[in-house]
């Protein structure tokens, strides 16, 4: 028994050892020259008024939790934030879209003499730490090789955070406690580990895999390890489990899992059965993940596929279609065991597909049930079609946004183009040619 108890743990500690020796919590960044291009900007007597710049050319390294972005930001002369626009980003609508104005006006009056440090002086958006810490970082250090460009002497060095220990730690306390509990059959260490996971993935951070994360590895959206070792732990951990032992993950570490088990186990305080599910239906998460995957190729955006119900529960923005269609789900999961893992969640399927366990849960679902069963199959089949209602209406909702986003990216991005170029043109001035400094560590 300790043999299969001490195997998986000694993988895991060999894994963040290795991690722990190519990415040291702290880097200094170093900067060397390149010939792309920031703009000057001047007034009509051909004085020097300011800078701009897009963070993806100061800072083609840095990235978001989906990936690359491009926000326009506008100095004065003395280096202080006069405008800052996102253009175009690749984050989660529902953390991000509805906060990045707030999250933006903090910059207005910042100079490079200031931190830009998330907790310190900006606030990062809610359950967005990842996308804030990458906005923020872009925008410091594009700031900081214009300065030190026009003014080396002058020019602030900064040390960047690029590691937390606790983000590396916390995932590994979780499949160490979750792999513990399955090894000693100990219900007191699988309800520890539900609700550590429920509280800092699900409520604290907002950090969980899903369908999504999926969806931004397949599109090669992927965070700096930097910028988020608890994306990048979570990821791994899980893949190892997946081959060396058992889904881990799914089995104790979901927050959304933990959610489903409370109403479970509310229902067994009560005394009251379970409803059955009918034979078959489990075969819906696969044709949703089917279903997903040709979707976020089609748009190359993973947004389009933002149903699973932990992202519309602990996302920062409560929706009342979202939190109406949580609603459903938690009350089916009272009366149905696992109601959405066990028929409808994709990254289950993904999950099963990888482990290669698809066979076993497909034979499961072919179970015939009893007459008496076959009498309560009505409360599934409500709880059922309601379900598939919400999923194709939220699909329906995600793809509006998405073409109404790309098509505001592109009004903005002309717009902001047009503005420079008119404004050096009135002036009889053309766009300075002007070194910037590519991070290199």
């Amino acid at each position: 028994m300790y043999k299969t108890f001490i195997r998986p743990i000694i993988i895991l500690l060999i894994f963040v050892t290795g991690f722990s020796i190519l990415y040291p919590f702290k880097k200094i960044h170093t900067f060397s020259p390149s010939l792309q291009p920031f703009t000057k900007l001047f007034d009509s007597q051909k004085n020097l008024t300011g800078f701009s710049f897009y963070t993806d050319e100061m800072n083609p390294d840095i990235q978001g939790y989906g990936g690359h972005f491009r926000i326009h930001v506008t100095l004065d002369k003395n280096y202080k934030i006069l405008e800052v626009k996102m253009l175009d980003h690749k984050e989660t609508y529902s953390y991000v879209g509805y906060q990045l104005n707030k999250f933006f006006a903090q910059f207005i009056g910042k100079s490079n003499g200031d931190h830009f440090e998330i907790g310190h002086d900006i606030d990062a958006m809610t359950h967005a730490t990842i996308s804030s810490r990458a906005f923020t970082s872009s925008i410091d250090q594009g700031i900081q090789k214009i300065q030190q460009t026009m003014n080396p002497a002058a020019a602030v060095h900064k040390t960047h955070h690029t590691a937390s220990a606790v983000e590396l730690a916390i995932p590994l306390l979780l499949y160490i406690l979750a792999i513990s509990a399955v090894v000693r059959a100990s219900q007191f260490l699988r309800w520890t580990t539900m609700i550590i996971a429920l509280f800092y993935l699900g409520i604290l951070k907002g950090s969980m895999l899903s369908i999504i994360t999926l969806g931004n590895i397949g599109l090669g959206h992927l965070p700096n390890f930097s910028d988020n070792p608890l994306w990048w732990m979570l990821i791994s951990l899980n893949i190892l489990t997946l081959l060396f032992y058992k889904n881990v993950y799914c089995a104790s570490i979901c927050p959304f899992l933990a959610v489903q088990d409370m109403a479970n186990a509310a229902r067994l305080k009560l005394r009251i059965r379970p409803f059955p599910i009918a034979p078959k239906s489990s075969l819906t998460k696969y044709l949703i993940l089917l279903s997903i995957i040709i979707l976020i190729f089609l748009y190359r955006n993973t947004d389009v596929v933002t149903v699973e119900p932990y992202i519309l529960l602990f996302a920062g923005h409560k929706f009342l279609w979202s939190m109406l269609f949580v609603g459903i789900l938690l009350i089916a999961s009272f009366f149905i065991y696992r109601f959405w893992c066990r028929i409808f969640c994709p990254f289950g399927a993904f999950q099963d597909l990888i482990q290669g366990t698809v066979a076993k849960r497909l034979s499961a679902a072919k179970k015939n049930i009893n007459n008496q069963q076959k009498q309560k199959l009505w409360l599934f089949w409500l709880f059922y079609s309601v379900t598939i209602v919400f999923i194709l209406l939220t699909i329906n909702a995600n793809i509006r946004i998405i073409s109404q986003n790309q098509h505001q990216v592109i009004m903005v991005q002309k717009l902001d183009s047009d503005k420079i170029e008119n404004n050096l043109k009135q002036h009889g001035i053309k766009p300075q040619t002007a070194k910037y400094w590519k991070s290199s560590m």
